[in-house]
């Protein structure tokens, strides 16, 4: 199985033991259309694990799944749209770190606490800092000499 497919069925059992066990608000749920937000373009991680889930989730489901990718701002206009969104279930967003980082940064449009609940761990990404080898960095501390 290639690496793309366990994040799809990873994902999937996922939001398939969402509903295990769950109160009985949610015995109905969902009724009508999901919507996935990546908040960041097509072509990307994010949006590439929002679709492997609406692949997997709309079947599931029984109900369509779409995603909608709202780039800009580093993710702020995507994440502030599902902030102000119902907050019915319907609209669901694959975050990155960025949902932590923008407001510590900037006026974000969000609360990165009182706005969104999590609802599953999908993984972790490494990220590296890179220089040029000419530059004489190596590490981190070699810019404070």
């Amino acid at each position: 199985m290639r690496a793309h497919q366990w994040i799809s069925v990873a994902a999937f059992a996922a939001f398939a033991g969402l509903n295990v066990g769950t109160a009985p608000a949610f015995a109905e749920w969902p009724e009508r259309q999901i919507t996935i937000v990546a908040h960041f373009a097509p072509g990307g991680s994010n949006d590439l694990l929002a679709r492997l889930i609406a692949a997997e989730l709309g079947p599931a489901t029984g109900q369509p799944v779409i995603v909608e990718n709202r780039p800009g701002a580093n993710g702020n206009i995507g994440l502030a749209a599902v902030a102000r969104a119902n907050p019915d279930g319907y609209t669901l967003v694959v975050a990155s770190g960025v949902v932590l980082i923008n407001p510590a940064i900037r006026k974000a449009g969000y609360d990165p606490i009182k706005d969104f609940e999590p609802v599953v761990y999908l993984g972790a990404s490494p990220n590296v800092i890179l220089t040029s080898p000419k530059s004489g960095l190596n590490t981190v501390q070699a810019k404070y000499r």
